[in-house]
């Protein structure tokens, strides 16, 4: 890869011009927090789709606004599939994992109140994800270095316990 001459070659301006437009960076959202060291701010952003200038900035409750959350959802013996989420609703509420599974795979996780429980769960970096989790905080905290949220989804056991 080209980016690893210039990491060779001591050439970090050069590397994070390029790896700046793949990798998302999270940007300080409180007002308290010290803003980030002046040569760090020029070296590494966020990538088109999250970035908080071409999207109005920081929200009311100071959250990043994103466009979109790209995402990966690795099914046990699927397909991969990728989506951009975009990190609200259209009412307005904040999108959650449990909101976006539910859309995008109904029949392992099925809407709530429905009386039918979720056949699956969720793991993020092998975690298991939180259904109320807010997909642009999984975006800002939880990318892989390509900038992709990668969702590894599994099969509960019988009486929905993990494996």
């Amino acid at each position: 890869m080209a980016s690893n001459r210039w990491l060779d070659n001591n050439n970090f301006d050069e590397y994070w011009r390029v790896a700046s437009k793949i990798t998302p960076t999270t940007a300080p959202t409180r007002s308290n927090s010290p803003p980030p060291p002046p040569s760090s701010t020029s070296l590494h952003t966020r990538p088109p789709s999250a970035d908080p200038q071409s999207s109005g900035g920081p929200d009311r409750d100071g959250a990043l606004n994103v466009r979109n959350v790209p995402v990966r959802i690795y099914l046990p013996d699927g397909p991969v599939l990728q989506d951009l989420v975009p990190p609200r609703l259209e009412d307005g509420a904040m999108h959650t994992l449990a909101s976006f599974l539910t859309a995008r795979l109904p029949l392992l996780f099925p809407e709530p109140g429905s009386g039918k429980g979720n056949l699956g769960y969720a793991l993020i970096q092998g975690v298991p994800a939180p259904a109320d989790t807010e997909m642009a905080w999984l975006g800002a905290c939880m990318a892989g270095a390509d900038g992709w949220v990668n969702v590894c989804v599994g099969l509960l056991r019988e009486g929905g316990r993990y494996p």
